[in-house]
This record gives structure tokens, sequence and C-alpha cells, in this order.
């Protein structure tokens, strides 16, 4: 690339009005994100999944509790001024869900509660620029039950949606984060060997692991991966309780012949977060992260209520698609263009447009343009097969033609015969 090329890449991408890292979904990839949400859907549907919605913005205080200094949510959240209370973003979908969860009774819905959804995150990030503010993501959740069956059920879904998905390669990791009994002796460990080996750190994680000493398993550097290779692992430290759950889990996760990878680096630096730890990764990528959260409930509304979840990271999915060069959408419908010549055809085109799609015939136009040249150029990039002309004649006869755009061949029908000659075509 020139140095001028360069210098235009930089004007351009200064001259966006988008917020900083933020990413709008464009018309060219809708077919993919849709094929997202059909696996999504579909695996939620297997699974008796319920759709849950909450609003974006929640009350802050939920994010800001006093009652643990490591509660993880504080520092990286959007704050909204609203009349009378602090609002903010949501940083995760777990909390908004949980309240719900109190607000409407919902164990009474469902015991345990078992909810989906889709929608926007908010996180400010601090320590990597080039992370999103904004992210998008799917997740799956099961509430107030503790039981490991549920943990090898949210594995199980995001091991479907990823197959569903065509993804190559994936890679489970799975750990065991510990609980309150025992995690604070690990914690404690890892505190003195991160002390020993801050020059052996990248210099992020050497000044972040005073506070933090948790932070060093997340980074990715080349010098970081190598102290953790040699950090103790938390397997050395279980309660007994613990050492039975995760025996009790493992044996339930190869009775189902699920591949896995134990990988003592996972590690959730919130307190909030207990026993279970996993991760799906492909081509280096973070696909899914998910695990168990007993905790944050207690933290934030002073109730004991047992949840695991997962979390889809769709930039991420979207990007190991592309790189894999996958094909993953499922055989599309054929489409018909309409194309008018005059202002009665183009009355007329409304009525016959909504009959053609009221048969479950998707239909395609471009009447702002008004030369038949150039609507016939769009129906070319539209890739139609079949497009239907209509003109100031064909109105006054009650009649259209059904035109085969690879071979140029065309014919006559009347408007009662429209909706059965489109199909016969579309089907050749």
């Amino acid at each position: 690339m020139t140095t001028q090329e360069k210098k235009k890449g930089k004007r351009e991408k200064e001259d966006t009005l988008s917020p900083k890292n933020v990413l709008d979904i464009l018309p060219k990839d809708g077919d993919l994100w849709k094929e997202i949400g059909r696996a999504m859907f579909g695996v939620a549907e297997l699974h008796n999944f319920h759709f849950m919605e909450t609003p974006v913005i929640e009350r802050a205080e939920f994010f800001e509790t006093k009652q643990n200094k490591e509660f993880p949510f504080k520092k990286h959240l959007y704050i909204v001024k609203g009349k009378g209370e602090r609002l903010a973003l949501r940083p995760n979908y777990i909390l908004p869900f949980l309240r719900s969860y109190i607000d409407h009774h919902l164990g009474y819905f469902a015991s345990p509660l078992k909810v989906f959804s889709y929608g926007q995150i908010f996180s400010i990030k601090h320590s990597n620029e080039q992370e999103k503010n904004v992210s998008r993501e799917w997740v799956f959740h099961v509430i107030g039950d503790n039981d490991p069956i549920y943990d090898v059920e949210i594995i199980h879904a995001t091991l479907e949606v990823v197959k569903a998905l065509k993804i190559k390669d994936a890679s489970l990791l799975i750990n065991i984060n510990g609980c309150r009994t025992c995690r604070g002796a690990y914690r404690e460990k890892i505190k003195s060997f991160t002390g020993s080996k801050k020059g052996e750190m990248c210099s992020h994680c050497a000044h972040l692991c005073e506070k933090d000493p948790f932070a060093f398993f997340d980074c990715v550097s080349e010098k970081c991966a190598v102290v953790k290779k040699d950090a103790p692992t938390v397997l050395d430290y279980l309660c007994q309780s613990c050492n039975n759950y995760f025996k009790n889990l493992l044996e339930l996760i190869e009775d189902n012949g699920i591949l896995y990878e134990l990988t003592p680096s996972l590690i959730r630096k919130s307190e909030g977060s207990n026993r279970l730890a996993f991760s799906v990764r492909s081509l280096g990528i973070e696909l899914a992260m998910g695990g168990r959260h007993d905790y944050i409930s207690e933290m934030a509304f002073k109730r004991q209520i047992a949840a695991v979840g997962v979390s889809f990271f769709v930039d991420r999915i979207i990007q190991a698609i592309q790189l894999q060069g996958n094909q993953i959408l499922t055989k599309q419908k054929p489409k018909v263009f309409f194309i008018v010549v005059g202002d009665q055809a183009k009355k007329a085109s409304v009525r016959l447009m909504h009959i053609l799609r009221s048969s479950g015939v998707i239909t395609m136009e471009a009447l702002g343009k008004k030369s038949l040249k150039m609507q016939l150029k769009a129906a070319e990039k539209a890739k139609a097969p079949v497009a239907v002309l209509l003109g100031q004649k064909e109105v006054f006869e009650e009649t259209a033609i059904i035109r085969d755009m690879d071979t140029g061949a065309q014919e006559t029908v009347t408007f009662a015969g429209l909706v059965e000659g489109v199909k016969k075509k579309l089907k050749s």
C-alpha cells in the first residue's frame, strides 16, 4: 500500500460519523446475520428455551454494588442521566435477567427458568483499544437451579449452535473457578505467584496484577502466556464440595461424548462467577464464553439465585465464518423482480405485488427508477431469475409479462393467472 493510499484510508476513517469502536450491520451481510439468528432460534426451540427481552437501560445501582469490591461492572458502565434516577446501559444480560426474574416472579413460570435473548451490550474498554465498546450477543441462561446437569445442557446448546453454523475446528475449553470457600486460598497463592513474576509479565499485567492477581489470565501477550504455564492450578485448592461437583460434571460431559480441553488458565476475574467456566474457540477467536454465576444475584439484589449461561459474540462468530470461507447459508427462496413503465402500471403494481407476496413469492422492485433500462439493470444486480413487466398496455388488457432473466424468454399471462405463472417459471 502506497503512502498516498494510507493517508486516504486514514482520512476516510477520521471522516466517519460513527462513534469509536462501533460497527453497523450492513445490507450485504444481512443474510449471514439472519442465518445466525436461525441457528440460535433453532437450538433454543430444541432445548425449550423461552425468548425474553429486557430494556437496554437499567438502574445503575444494580451494577455498582458496594457489597464487594470485586463486583466487575462499575468501571465499565455507560451512565445515562435519567430524571430522578441514575441509569446505565446494560454491560451484560445476566443482571437484567435476574432483575426481571425477581420483579415478575418468573420462578413460578418455570423452574428452572430457561431463557435466551439477543441484543447490544455496552461496556467501556480501558485495557484494549481494539475491543468494541458496543457488541452484539446472543445469550442462553438457566436460572434457579445449581444442578450440573444444566451446566451440561448449556454446553450442549453452545456446541449445537457452532455445529449449525458449520464452524470448523472449534475447541471446548473447560475449567472450574471454585467457590467462596476455596477461591480465597487460590487467590492468595496467585497473588504471591504474580508478585514474584512481575519482571516476566507484560507491563500492563505487571501493574494490573497488584490489584487483581487474576488479571494476567486474560492476557494474550507471549510474555504472559509463558508465565501462565507455570501458574498454580485451582484444582489443587478446591474444597470437597467443588471437587465433587467438578468430578460429577466431567463424568456427565464424558458420558455424553463431548470432547474438551481442561484449561487451568481459564479463570474468571469476577467474584460473582463460580465453579464452571468454559470457552469455545476457533482459529484463536473466542466465539462464546459461559459458566456459573451463582453469587451475582446475591451481590446485586441480596437474594441467592443460582444461574448458568453462555454469551455468543456475534461479531467474532462472523469473523471466524469469513476467515474459514464457510458457505453456511441455507438455500435461498427464488425471487421475482417487478418492473413497471408508466404511472398507471405503477399504481396497478401495488395490488399485484401484494397478491404475489401474500402467496409466498418474494417480490423485489425499484419503482423509483422510471426507465425500463434502469429497472432491468436493478433486476440483474439483484440476481432475480424472473421478472414481471407491466406497462400501460398490459394494465388496460389486465395482463402481465413474465420474463426469464437468464434466457430472455417471455410469456404473457392474465392478472388472475399471474401467481400460478410466476411460481411455474420459478420452479423451472
